[in-house]
This record gives C-alpha cells, structure tokens and sequence, in this order.
C-alpha cells in the first residue's frame, strides 16, 4: 500500500484505539516514511484501570479491540513474540499490534520500527560487527549489562551476574546501540 494511504489508515487506528492506551505509537514502514508500506506496525502500553480493590482490573484496549473483531471489521489472527504480545489484524492493509509495557517501550519501539537489518545491527554487540555496547545484550524486550564480560565465556547467553539497564524510551536504548537516528534514516 501507498505511505498516503497507509498513513491515514494507521493514523484511524491510532485514533480509535489511543483513549485505551497509556502510550501508542506508529511503528515500522510508516514511521520510517517509506512509499510502499506492507503493513501497520503499532506499539501499546494498554491502560489497566484497577477495580474497587486497587489491584488490575478493566483492560479498555482489549475490550475495543473484541468489538472490532466481533463487528467484523478486524479478522484475528494471532502472533506471538516472547517480550510482547503480538496480534495480527486484517483491516484494509494488515495490522501488528504489539503490546508492551513501560519497561519494554524503548528496546520494543526502536526493534519494530527497524527495518529488519537495523534492527539486527542494534541488538548484536559491536565486537560482532554490529552496533550495540559490547557487555550488553538484548533479551526479552530489555537490555541487559552483564558485570564480568568475557565474549568466548558468554557466547549467546547472558551471564549470571547481569542487571538491566532501564530504557523505557527508545533513545535511551539507541544510546547503547550507536546512538538516536531518525527513524526516515535508518536502513
């Protein structure tokens, strides 16, 4: 589909489903202003509004998007990512819509936004030839530091004495991965 189109399209999403959500934000081809976009990448921090106890109660963004698949208007198909839950949709161009939380915003919002080699390069440490900090790594939608590094010890795995560095906005993660980029520019 056309940016011209795909944007608007993304743009009504965003509109219908923002009220529900703490934060969302356009992801993926749109984001990065392509001409041609497969498909509508958006990133959600649900809003959970707590029952009369305090604890987590109502989800209003998974009760809309039940009225859209019930209307019809969306056909269900689900995805599945291990730091995010992911849904697809058809509307009238496809919809991932990824569900995160505030911890996992700024690894999963520079990820999605990619394109998919920037993506790898972002998440693969530079002594690999990629661009992130060597001693960190990128595991369940968080960066990690591990405290002793030795890359022929740790391999592809994180090391037991690791701690997680906070990212909750995407430059904060690009800090250790090369630095901000806008999203146009990255290729």
């Amino acid at each position: 589909m056309p940016y011209r189109e795909a944007f608007p399209a993304a743009a009504a999403i965003v509109r219908l489903l923002g009220p529900a959500c703490e934060r969302i934000e356009v992801a993926g081809s749109i984001r990065r202003l392509r001409r041609a976009c497969n498909d509508i990448e958006i990133v959600v921090i649900p809003k959970v509004i707590p029952n009369l106890l305090g604890e987590p109660g109502d989800r209003p963004l998974f009760d809309l998007i039940d009225a859209e698949v019930r209307s019809k208007r969306w056909t269900a198909r689900q995805g599945h990512q291990p730091w995010a839950k992911s849904s697809r949709y058809d509307t009238p161009i496809q919809l991932d819509l990824f569900i995160v939380t505030p911890e996992t915003w700024g690894v999963i919002l520079a990820l999605r936004t990619g394109p998919v080699d920037y993506s790898k390069r972002i998440v693969t440490e530079k002594y690999r030839g990629g661009l992130l900090l060597d001693g960190h790594q990128v595991k369940d939608g968080r960066l990690w530091q591990t405290d002793t590094y030795d890359p022929i010890q740790a391999g592809d795995r994180i090391l037991p004495s690791r701690k997680v560095v906070e990212t909750p906005e995407e430059s904060d993660f690009l800090n250790f991965a090369g630095g901000w980029l806008d999203p146009h520019l990255r290729i």
